[in-house]
């Protein structure tokens, strides 16, 4: 039997980041089964009701409020799990009058009247809100970054053509990765500043795609995010055209990239213009794009993988690469690792892959789907030619599962931020007897989890507890990150190795590596 508590805290907001942080941190808390705390709109009320949440009093809250729920399978942890998550949601309020020099700046117009240069407004808030706050944003000559999602195709068309007509920018709705000038927003890395600029639909290919060149030794002039829509022909490419034009007119930029799934054929047509008209190379990764003959017509360089568009973008600048920091060209390491792996296997046969990033989960499967058979693989985000999976708690033969998506996250912090969900998993993943390979992604930098190489080494080690000594199976990944970041890739990295982990230098390789041992087991 589970106990549940509820808290409605009115006409008080917090950002989605930091409530799901909350939510991650009480989830923790001992005896606490789950807990959950968003604003109380008619969806996040449904994402409740999900979780197994929804109380009456929940039910009475409105829009404005603050809903806090808990669930326990013992109903005296609640009250004074109830009074935790109440010290943490004051204790950022309380520190802000510790004695530093930061202030709280509740309104826009108060922004603007403090600093009235400000150009950018990021948005976190509930999309019945984001919707409302970009436009006013907008209306005060600012560009937005926009992180909130729930926003109707209909709204974001309005809101770019909005933008458009101010010769402002909307990167968004669920834009999770920018840099501008130097200055990572949302999820994003410790990379150098340099001459190579970036327009991406997505933010963990940004975000392997950043840190590679900056492992090349070359930096990041700008990186805009356009959100996932932006290049389907019903919003019309207008953020990344923008982005692009922006970047064509950037005396730092020398080189573009543009990372996106194959984009709509109108949008195409225009970015292909664009790319005739540009004296600066043009590197294009269209993830599972089959055909790039318009792209190269237009004089553009097409990659197959994230780690190509980094290489190629950085070779654009200097032919000095050091290709040993983002791939293993050395065939007599490489097939050292390949036999590490083989021998660490003892008798399942399937691929197993667990990914916070949907990006790397989609080219992941883009790679393994050239050496693996396509009718064996099974996703809750399945390519052409693959299987949707039935039951995303049942893995199928080679299962890939993005554990980003709404299903997994529904009432639960994104697993970059709060790694357990996808870590358990991984877990049951490394237990179950069909499963040879378990191949996952792992990213560190701004807005994830302090330490997620510790937490999948608890895992590891839960589970040579559980298998008596011998995990079975091959573990495979690669770090998402820069040695500036912290904690920093090289410490991710050393404690996975220390674990068993065989760790790739991009995730391009990590899935190569990973279809080469089922291929050899």
């Amino acid at each position: 039997m589970s106990f549940i508590k509820s808290l409605i805290v009115k006409n008080t907001y917090r950002d989605s980041v930091f409530l799901m942080k909350i939510s991650s941190q009480a989830s923790q808390l001992e005896g606490v089964t789950v807990a959950s705390a968003m604003m109380a709109t008619e969806r996040n009320k449904d994402l409740f009701k999900v979780a197994g949440l929804y109380t009456d009093e929940l039910a009475q809250a409105n829009s404005d409020d603050l809903a806090i729920a808990v669930s326990s399978a013992n109903e005296d942890v609640l009250a004074s799990a109830m009074a935790k998550i109440n010290e943490m949601l004051t204790a950022s309020v309380k520190s802000k009058d510790a004695g530093d020099n930061t202030r709280i700046i509740n309104t826009l117009e108060h922004a603007l009247l403090e600093d009235a240069e400000l150009n950018l407004a990021l948005i976190s808030v509930a999309g019945d809100y984001a919707k409302y706050e970009a436009a006013k944003a907008l209306s005060k000559g600012l560009n937005v970054m926009l992180y909130s999602d729930n926003i109707s195709l209909e709204d974001e068309l309005r809101l770019k053509k909005m933008a458009q007509s101010r010769g402002l920018m909307v990167m968004g709705p669920d834009c999770g990765t920018a840099i501008l000038n130097g200055i990572p927003l949302a999820f994003a890395n410790k990379v150098s500043t340099g001459s190579i600029g970036i327009v991406g639909a997505s933010g963990t290919g940004i975000q392997e795609v950043t840190c590679l060149i900056d492992a090349l030794g070359q930096g990041i002039s700008q990186a805009i995010g356009t959100g996932g829509r932006d290049l389907k022909d019903v919003i019309g490419g207008i953020t990344a055209l923008a982005g692009l034009k922006y970047l064509l007119n950037d005396p730092q930029t020398q080189v573009i990239v543009l990372i996106s799934k194959p984009p709509g054929e109108q949008v195409r047509e225009k970015i292909c213009s664009v790319i005739k008209d540009s004296s600066k190379p043009f590197i294009i990764n269209y993830a599972g794009c089959e055909d790039y003959t318009p792209e190269k017509t237009a004089g553009a360089l097409v990659t197959s993988t994230l780690e190509e568009a980094a290489t190629l973008a950085v070779n654009s600048l200097t032919a000095k690469l050091e290709m040993d920091k983002v791939s293993i060209s050395d065939a007599a390491a490489y097939n050292a690792l390949l036999a590490k792996g083989v021998k660490q296997v003892e008798k399942g046969k399937y691929l197993r892959g667990i990914f916070g990033g949907g990006s790397l989960c989609y080219e992941t499967m883009n790679i393994l789907g050239t050496l693996l058979p396509q009718e064996d693989i099974y996703s809750n985000i399945p390519l052409k030619g693959m299987h949707s999976l039935p039951d995303n708690q049942k893995s199928q033969k080679h299962t890939f599962l993005d554990m980003g998506e709404d299903e997994f996250t529904v009432g639960k912090p994104h697993p970059m931020i709060d790694p357990t969900m996808k870590n358990n998993r991984l877990y049951r993943e490394i237990l179950d007897p069909d499963a040879a390979v378990v191949i996952f992604d792992l990213v560190i930098g701004y807005g994830s989890h302090p330490d997620p190489a510790g937490e999948v080494v608890q895992i590891i080690n839960k589970a040579k507890a559980e298998k008596a000594g011998s995990l079975g199976v091959s573990l495979v990944t690669s770090v998402c990150g820069t040695d500036n970041d912290s904690p920093s890739r090289k410490e991710q990295v050393a404690k996975l190795v220390a674990a068993g982990v065989i760790v790739m230098p991009s995730n391009a390789h990590a899935a190569k590596l990973a279809g080469d041992l089922i291929k050899n087991i």
